[in-house]
């Protein structure tokens, strides 16, 4: 448990050490990715689109799509 922690504080602040030694046994994604599919706004939002509830619902419906498609419980 003490190495997890340790480690985790290695990624925060020693990104040149964490990054390459964590890459080598374990496949990672890049987070530039994920950035990349993620569009830019004209102009910030400072209003949400839909309220939480709206939200809630339509996180929960995608849940339950993408298990029906993944044949998850």
């Amino acid at each position: 448990m003490l190495f997890v922690l340790a480690w985790s504080s290695v990624s925060f602040n020693l990104k040149e050490v964490y990054n390459p030694v964590t890459k080598a046994p374990l496949p990672m994604q890049a987070a530039t990715r994920f950035r990349e599919h993620v569009p830019r706004l004209a102009e910030p939002r400072y209003e949400p689109l839909i309220d939480r509830k709206e939200a809630l619902a339509v996180a929960r419906r995608l849940v339950a799509e993408h298990a029906r498609h993944a044949d998850l419980p």
